[in-house]
């Protein structure tokens, strides 16, 4: 029993995770994400030029649009959610909508808390966090 209340006070209290951002880090790495996509959608047509592969140049024309274009449908559809949802909040989320299931949330929840070297994130350095880092 005091274990018990020891850990409520911990996590009510003193808990504060190292890499919990609430999400606003995600835009700015989504982001540079898309656009390295777009500068190796770029890179390969111009490698695709200079060999002359004009039938597959054409073809990948359209690549850097459709991310552009993908940018901005997750952008107006997704941003605010990004910004102020935690991960806990998100996993909610999809278990009442059902996507949680599908998705294999459950399956994965075990493995984002024992990620580096399989000793447990939230057990090992007593700040948490998701990068399998500890505060030691």
């Amino acid at each position: 029993m005091g274990g018990v209340c020891w850990w409520g006070v911990q996590l009510l209290f003193v808990y504060l995770p190292q890499y919990e951002t609430g999400g606003a880090l995600f835009p700015t790495l989504y982001g540079y994400t898309l656009t390295g996509l777009n500068f190796a959608n770029v890179t390969l047509l111009g490698y695709m030029g200079i060999l002359k592969g004009w039938n597959q140049f054409s073809f990948l024309l359209p690549l850097p649009f459709l991310v552009e274009a993908f940018r901005y449908y997750t952008t107006v559809s997704f941003l605010r959610q990004s910004e102020v949802l935690s991960r806990e909040g998100a996993v909610a989320v999809d278990r009442e909508r059902g996507a949680g299931a599908k998705a294999g949330a459950a399956e994965l929840a075990p493995l984002l808390e024992t990620q580096g070297g399989g000793s447990s994130v939230r057990g090992g350095g007593g700040g948490g966090g998701y990068g399998g880092e500890s505060s030691e």
